[in-house]
């Protein structure tokens, strides 16, 4: 189709599987905090295919699935913006995200989750909220151009290899940090 951005409204609640297959056209993708559920197995998600998404705004805190997004059938998503209703960072959700560049968060986000920023290469940088108290394991494990982290003030747990195999040259840690 001829779809370039995808922009749903709030009161969708899922989406079928294969109803973005293969929009080759489509860049820019908006799901609202109302979305409950995307349909898909691993061998059929919603978004396969879509091979040109550059950026994702994602709200959906209640949806029943980690990784809407794969990097192998979505290959060029730079940005991914989450939404106010986020309070975590799921799972795997950026996970090889290879173009990747750009993460924005709400400030009340408790919680990077496992794996989230898995081998997102071309990550250099990136800000802790205050209000992160938990990175979980290999959250950003294989980001070898991450170099600079800034650290939140208010971050508890660091999980198992959670910056292995980094580029990180740089930790800038805020006011307030008693230990780490």
């Amino acid at each position: 189709t001829g779809l370039s951005s995808l922009i749903l409204h709030e009161g969708i609640d899922s989406i079928a599987q294969r109803a973005f297959a293969y929009c080759t056209k489509l860049k820019v993708v908006s799901i609202p905090s109302s979305l409950r559920c995307i349909d898909g197995t691993s061998n059929d998600r919603t978004f396969f295919n879509s091979q040109y998404i550059d950026s994702v705004y994602w709200n959906a805190n209640n949806c029943r699935v980690n990784q809407p997004f794969y990097a192998s059938w979505n290959p060029r998503i730079r940005v991914v913006e989450f939404g106010d209703s986020i309070k975590y960072i799921r799972d795997k959700f950026c996970y090889e995200f290879d173009s990747l560049t750009t993460v924005i968060y709400p400030k009340h986000v408790k919680r990077i989750g496992a794996e989230a920023f898995y081998n997102c290469d071309k990550l250099t940088e990136f800000t802790i909220q205050d209000s992160v108290t938990t990175i979980a394991g290999s959250a950003f494990y294989g980001c070898d151009n991450l170099t600079t982290v800034e650290w939140g003030k208010n971050l508890k747990t660091i999980g198992a290899e959670a910056f292995r195999s980094t580029g990180l040259r740089s930790l800038i840690l805020r006011e307030g940090i008693d230990s780490i």
